[in-house]
């Protein structure tokens, strides 16, 4: 379900700015392609225990497709939120990398990139600061 509704999103966020890209659905991602032939790799996750395996396949596919841009999408769960924080050193390494956390039941969500989140937050609240955001869209359990 959740792989579905980032598919609707991200061709309805596009066509809104008046962008025609092509969404395609391939073994375990999605490759958005621009009409300026640019990439974005979306890799939704409706469950992960690790980030590393994730960040790995980013940087395979980031290199394969050149993309300009990076998005993990993951339901929106105070578990999902610790995970982040857990891998908050690697993901702030990663300027092209956003975090999408998303209720498709509700149609809502959040994004954090972290690599800007980092350069303005205050890392002694990471935790704090996250569980605001968090709060601010129903989870999903």
């Amino acid at each position: 379900m959740l792989k579905d509704w980032a598919k609707t999103y991200f061709l309805n966020k596009n066509l809104l700015l008046g962008k025609k890209p092509k969404v395609e659905e391939k073994e375990d991602y999605i490759l958005i392609t621009n009409e300026d032939e640019s990439h974005v790799i979306v890799i939704v996750k409706e469950s992960v225990q690790d980030l590393n395996p994730v960040l790995k396949r980013f940087d395979e596919l980031e290199k394969l497709h050149k993309a300009k841009k990076l998005t993990l999408v993951l339901y929106n769960k105070a578990e999902n939120v610790d995970i982040v924080v857990k891998h908050w050193a690697e993901l702030v390494k990663r300027p092209s990398l956003s975090v999408l956390f998303a209720n498709p039941h509700t149609n809502n969500k959040w994004v954090l990139t972290p690599y800007i989140h980092n350069k303005i937050a205050d890392v002694k609240n990471l935790k704090r600061g996250l569980q605001s955001m968090y709060s601010s869209v129903e989870p999903v359990f």
